[in-house]
């Protein structure tokens, strides 16, 4: 046998594979675990290697045909939303919309939409005739009373929008899609929606029972049964019902809500009890609040005014309790508060005080709907990042007491303090699912990406690793998340804003666990997702040796349809990404066309493709200027793997021959220092185009296509600004130098 050449250079391998630990940008990535990633761009962890995030399908609406009920909901501004569950019937999701109230019952995959705003009425006086469509007609009425301009109204279920109010009989209307020439009687019932303010940035929802309570801040409340709504007669009323107010929790048998000031807070009747009526076997003394006199120091429970305004309320989760429930969590930016108050009201003429107690220093929450339980956690969205109160208050005395976000820092920090009172979060499919990047418009508050936690690494039996967290997620503008159980199913679903059309629409986020694979927005999209490695070949700076990179392969399986592999690397901390190679697989889903099944003469079972190995081949032999050296000789190298389409990568092994150089000596120069590299990607093009170019303002050089069939010619300042330009989508923050 042959003895090996000691002088002969023996090749070093390093890669990744497994990574439970997850995404981790909030460490150089040649201090990360083996196990974590630098970053994560629509990608999840689930399962313990990279794959796509859960996908995105969007909801038809069915609005009936009525064109007014679809203007209101798509053109308004976005308030503020809820989740209803009804004693019997399905399930629904409640939006507030540029003042109006509407309902949208899901079943499956269908979604009626109706407006649920209170209503009044009143009558014509005079017979009128109705005008051309778009044409106005003067109608008089009993009265004027709560009518105003721009309202919409139905007229014998035809709709008209009011253009002109001239108190105390007349009003002057628009015909919307009523029939031209048809005589409307007297005594005719105008039928008008007494909505909140469209001006009113945000409103606030709970359910208690079976009523659905609903508050902007300023407007009286509004409460839905399930059927209808009316608003509420607050303390004008005998008995006096739930009052204006802003965000609430239904908890201990309680209505508990903010006071339209902020800073104080109040409950209502305790279910059962004597305000109630026969007729709900006293269920709606909820809606009522005349037994908070019993606390000695007033009728509301108040937060010391240096903790500034109520920002959101929870109750927490207590095991072993007659109740389950434990304190009412009231929070602040600042501060947390617990109210510890007895479920029975007769009880608090005892107390002297407020019954709060602090539940955490500093650091509270800025939303309600970013407020969210987690198991027999609260977690919720401060001011700097991410935290749950449990572990807050278990490191309360420690100096670990930090948010939990650290890994995705980079894009929380980027999130404007002052709008994230609309940010807004969900735990479903054992993930939490958090808005960030807020922009605000009339439409509403939107959100251009979610950051995401899974829960559910890998955990069996036999263990459980931690939570990981996975970067981040683009698809719809999310104005607001929400979840609920529908026939017996927990869903998700986003609103969002469609900045194309200006309009409101909804989405539902799947589980991971589908057939689909693909996002769908009318059209199925396959998924653009991308992840950057810890930094390959880390060696102590004493023991480092001079690289070349000379070969790599990757490792897929679960490969579904057309999935497009683009690797690039990035010596040295160098502040571009290089690209390596670019390749195409494809694994067949359909046998044949699926809209046209009469051409099919066999039906296949395909099965998902794997690729135990595929080789990326030698990288381009390209030269760093500053470093006067080839980009593919380093000491430590970052790996990007950017996907598009439906596979889970495995690993990926790199291979590097040691450069026999001396120490402390200068770069030995390149192969070709008279070029400047020059990397061309365009966006939504799948060709990548390379360019020579020569040193100097203004001098034209040539872009050669890889096949070679086609040249152009472009200045210096264009090949520079080119060179800039590492990304697929700017939207996902990939591949932008800076």
């Amino acid at each position: 046998m042959a003895k090996a050449d000691p002088l002969a250079v023996q090749p070093v391998f390093d890669g990744f594979s497994e990574v439970t630990g997850g995404v981790n940008m909030g460490l150089s990535p040649a201090l990360l675990r083996v196990d974590q990633l630098a970053k994560g761009v629509n990608v999840t962890v689930r399962g313990g290697f990279p794959q796509p995030r859960p996908l995105w399908r969007k909801c038809r609406l069915d609005f009936g045909g009525d064109i007014v009920l679809q203007r209101l909901f798509e053109t308004g501004r976005y308030q503020g939303h809820e989740y209803y569950y009804p004693d019997a019937g399905p399930e629904s999701l409640i939006v507030a919309i540029g003042g109006y109230l509407f309902q949208i019952v899901v079943v499956n995959q269908t979604f009626k939409v109706r407006n649920i705003t209170p209503s009044g009425q009143t009558q014509s006086t005079v017979l009128f005739v109705v005008p051309a469509l778009g044409g106005t007609v003067n109608i008089t009425v009993f009265s004027t009373a709560n009518i105003q301009v721009g309202m919409p109204i139905l007229i014998n279920n035809h709709n008209y929008t009011v253009t002109a109010v001239s108190p105390p009989n007349q009003i002057t209307a628009e015909n919307v899609d009523d029939t031209p020439g048809n005589s409307v009687a007297i005594g005719a019932i105008l039928l008008f929606y007494d909505a909140n303010p469209a001006t009113q940035i945000q409103t606030w929802m709970w359910q208690g029972e079976k009523w659905l309570y609903a508050n902007d801040g300023q407007s009286e409340t509004i409460i839905f049964d399930g059927t209808s709504s009316t608003r509420s007669a607050g303390i004008a009323a005998i008995p006096s019902q739930i009052s204006a107010g802003r965000m609430g929790a239904y908890w201990k048998g309680h209505n508990w809500w903010v006071n339209p000031d902020g800073l104080t807070f109040r409950a209502g009747d305790t279910v059962y009890s004597s305000s109630g009526s026969v007729a709900t076997k006293k269920r709606d003394a909820i809606n009522f609040q005349t037994q908070n006199t019993f606390l000695a120091t007033g009728g509301d429970f108040s937060v010391p005014g240096a903790a500034g305004f109520i920002t959101a309320m929870r109750f927490v989760n207590i095991l072993d309790a007659s109740l389950g429930q434990g304190p009412l969590q009231v929070a602040t930016r600042r501060l947390i508060f617990g109210n510890d108050a007895p479920a029975d009201n007769t009880l608090w003429q005892n107390a002297t005080s407020v019954l709060l107690a602090v539940s955490q220093y500093a650091n509270g929450a800025v939303s309600q709907w970013a407020t969210q339980l987690v198991d027999g956690d609260m977690y919720y969205r401060s001011i700097d990042g991410l935290r749950s109160l449990i572990i807050g208050r278990r490191d309360l005395t420690s100096p670990g007491n930090v948010p939990l976000s650290r890994e995705v820092a980079f894009y929380l920090n980027k999130d404007d303090p002052t709008l994230l009172n609309f940010c807004s979060a969900i735990y479903f499919d054992n993930r939490w699912v958090m808005t960030t990047t807020p922009v605000y418009t009339e439409h509403g508050c939107y959100h251009r990406g979610l950051v995401a936690i899974n829960f559910d690494v890998i955990s069996n039996i036999g263990g459980k690793k931690p939570p990981a967290w996975e970067g981040l997620y683009t698809g719809p503008n999310t104005l607001a998340l929400l979840k609920g159980n529908f026939g017996d199913v927990e869903r998700a679903f986003a609103f969002s804003f469609n900045t194309g059309q200006n309009i409101i629409e909804l989405f539902e986020l799947l589980p991971s666990e589908t057939d689909l694979i693909n996002d769908n927005n009318g059209q199925d999209i396959p998924v653009q997702w991308a992840f950057e490695t810890f930094s390959l070949f880390r060696k102590p700076i004493t023991e480092r040796k001079l690289l070349r990179m000379m070969n790599g392969e990757i490792s897929y399986d679960d490969l579904r349809g057309q999935v497009t592999f683009r690797i690039l690397w990035k010596p040295d901390k160098h502040p571009c990404w290089i690209p390596w190679t670019t390749f195409s697989v494809c694994a067949a889903l359909h046998s044949c066309n699926t809209d046209d099944l009469n051409g099919c003469v066999e039906l296949k079972n395909f099965k998902p493709q794997y690729g135990p190995t595929l080789t990326l081949g030698e990288p381009p032999m390209d030269c760093d200027p500053i470093q006067n050296k080839p980009y593919r000789e380093f000491f430590t190298v970052d790996i990007r793997v950017e996907v598009q389409g439906h596979c889970r990568v495995l690993g990926m092994n790199v291979q590097c021959d040691p450069v026999q150089k001396p120490m402390f000596t200068a770069p030995v120069g390149c192969d070709i220092p008279e070029a400047i590299p020059v990397v061309n990607l365009f966006r939504n093009s799948e060709q990548s185009f390379t360019a020579n170019c020569t040193v100097g303002t203004g001098t034209p050089v040539t872009v050669t296509i890889p096949e070679g069939s086609v040249t152009s010619t472009i200045s210096q300042a264009d090949a520079d600004a080119q060179a800039l330009v590492l990304a697929t989508d700017t939207a996902t923050e990939a591949l932008r130098c800076s």
